[in-house]
């Protein structure tokens, strides 16, 4: 759309002209947004909506959709990716620090298992 304008101006056309295509072009586009939220609002009516003014839950389908299903898997799928890489990348920038830390001023590495009744020995 913004490609229009600019290739009427630049074809030669006068920039009222190419600013008054780009207006048409723009209510149109509105124009036909307007008109299918109208027309999805009014079948919607009809379907889900008795003479008397009720609401009929019966046609209105509960089950869960296929696409909201697929869309929280993606979601989940990405999120857990992202969840990976920023592990990864946090264990690679802890072994890089060990790396470039002097010995000397390195923290001692903590025991992977408890004390036994053995190691607390007093005398």
């Amino acid at each position: 759309m913004p490609g229009m304008m600019t290739g009427a101006i630049l074809g030669g056309a006068d920039v009222n002209q190419a600013a008054r295509l780009q207006m048409i072009i723009t209510f149109m586009i509105s124009a036909s947004t307007v008109l299918s939220c109208i027309m999805v609002t009014l079948f919607t009516l009809y379907v889900c909506v008795d003479s008397e003014h009720r609401i009929r839950s019966d046609r209105i389908h509960t089950r869960p959709h296929t696409f909201r299903g697929a869309s929280s898997y993606a979601i989940r799928a990405v999120v857990g990716s992202a969840r990976w890489a920023w592990m990864l990348f946090m264990s690679s920038v802890r072994q890089l620090l060990t790396w470039l830390t002097p010995p000397s001023r390195r923290r001692p590495q903590r025991s992977s298992h408890a004390l036994s009744p053995g190691d607390l020995e007093l005398g």
